[in-house]
């Protein structure tokens, strides 16, 4: 249990890492290539609430810390997200397919976008200025997510067989397909 737990810590603190220190350098829409949202997203569409919960707060507090911007909240954005993702995964996309998890990945960045959005508009009406988060743009995010969810999701279904059709479709007494 403790060794998963500290693994999961150390790739939500190298993705924080990653994401203030480097991503933000790439020129243009290569900026979409972080790695912390996607790491939050995966593990709550396919881990415990507890790992998910740990990655966000740790990843979250790096780019709080790391990140200039002001009116960030990433803490708050990426527990939000979490819980949100976990829950949805848990209730309404249950069957855990690709297309399913390509939703859950779009559900979480048009929920971070949309409370960046919101934090941005209360940190500029109670401070008066405010430093923006820089972001590359929407699709490129989009496109960035979607391909960490498919990969994510392909070697899952490659190294388990948690995914494989059941033997009820299957008419056991001629040998073939229903």
């Amino acid at each position: 249990m403790w060794p998963r737990r500290l693994l999961t810590i150390l790739l939500a603190f190298l993705a924080g890492v990653f994401d203030a220190t480097v991503a933000v350098w790439l020129p243009g829409n290569l900026s979409a290539l972080r790695l912390a949202l996607p790491l939050v997203t995966v593990l709550a569409a396919f881990s415990s609430l507890e790992r998910v919960a740990s990655a966000a707060l740790v990843s979250g507090i790096i780019l709080d810390v790391f990140l200039p911007s002001s009116a960030g909240f990433v803490t708050i954005r990426y527990a939000v997200i979490a819980l949100a993702i976990s829950s949805l995964s848990q209730t309404l996309f249950t069957n855990r397919s690709l297309l399913g998890s390509q939703a859950l990945g779009l559900f979480a960045l048009v929920c971070d976008r949309t409370l960046q959005f919101i934090f941005s508009i209360s940190a500029s009406a109670v401070a008066g200025s405010v430093i923006p988060e820089v972001r590359p743009a929407l699709w490129a995010e989009a496109v960035w997510l979607a391909t960490c969810m498919a990969s994510v999701f392909l070697l899952f279904v490659a190294f388990t067989k948690r995914f494989l059709p059941s033997l009820s479709r299957t008419d056991v007494r001629h040998g073939g397909w229903m």
